[in-house]
């Protein structure tokens, strides 16, 4: 399958890897779309329908830091492994859009505070409607 930047509604920034790390736990952010690799995203089917999302730079995969279910838990890479959080779903919104739910919380995608700047964390939260919980991908 072939790898996608994943665009935010809300800011119009892609999900990127902080400082374009390649360890486990490195925090995933929100960044104005270079083209850098760690800004890329290859979406893996897994079992039940879900996804798994490998960064094009780390090879390692999105998941929630210490496989939290807390609301404004941080989003980061981690290595392949049978980690429940590294589980996604995509559920379809008007317009081309889509929410990433995760597998393990059932808590989705989005930006802490629905920030705008360039490295502001992506975390998941509770779906309340806000459009920082919206994403499309682009290339």
């Amino acid at each position: 399958p072939p790898y996608h930047r994943i665009l935010n509604k809300h800011s119009e920034k892609v999900l990127a890897v902080d400082g374009m790390s390649t360890a486990n736990d490195a925090r995933v952010v929100q960044f104005d779309n270079a083209g850098t690799g760690d800004h890329a995203w290859q979406p893996l089917p897994a079992p039940g329908g879900a996804l798994r999302l490998r960064n094009g730079q780390s090879g390692k995969y999105l998941a929630v830091l210490d496989s939290s279910t807390a609301d404004s838990a941080l989003a980061v890479q981690y290595e392949d492994s049978d980690r429940p959080d590294v589980l996604w779903t995509r559920e379809d919104q008007p317009g081309g859009w889509f929410l990433l739910r995760n597998a393990h919380s059932g808590k989705v995608l989005g930006v802490h505070e629905m920030a705008t700047g360039n490295s502001a964390q992506v975390v998941q939260y509770t779906d309340n409607g806000t459009e920082d919980h919206l994403w499309r991908l682009a290339d």
